[in-house]
């Protein structure tokens, strides 16, 4: 009988641990974006976290040249009853996402109650291996 219970508690304990790994294996974040590390942002006084999330520049392939999008994150106020984050991708041509930072963190505070905000830009977009042309050479160089 001793022996019975000793298994049980046994098992029980393997099953806790075995379930506190399952879940901090999903609650790390892909493609080493658990290295964020705090930052800053001009305008903005609260901490930020910042980090780069690699990629294939060719998504189909999955293979060749990567480059760095680069990532920004607005913490949720409240840490302990989080929901899923919250992402903004920036519309337009050559808008980079990270420039809504500061209306994340004075207007648009109230989207951060319970949720991060993670600014992503996109390839060719702010620090995101940018494609920048020359002044020199506007549209209105090419067309001459």
């Amino acid at each position: 009988m001793r022996r019975g219970r000793l298994f049980s508690a046994a098992l029980i304990a393997v099953g806790c641990e075995l379930f506190l790994l399952a879940a901090c294996h999903k609650a790390q974040l892909p493609g080493g974006l658990a290295k964020l590390k705090p930052c800053r942002s001009p305008g903005i006084e609260e901490k930020l976290l910042c980090g780069k999330f690699t990629v294939f520049e060719n998504r189909e392939t999955r293979a060749g040249r990567r480059i760095d999008l680069n990532v920004l994150v607005l913490p949720a106020f409240d840490q302990k009853t989080k929901a899923e984050p919250l992402f903004d991708l920036a519309g337009g041509p050559g808008a980079a996402s990270t420039d809504a930072a500061r209306f994340y963190a004075t207007e648009g505070k109230e989207y951060r109650r319970r949720r991060d905000v993670v600014l992503v830009d996109q390839r060719g977009t702010g620090k995101s291996n940018p494609l920048s042309v020359p002044r020199k050479k506007t549209p209105q160089y090419y067309l001459r």
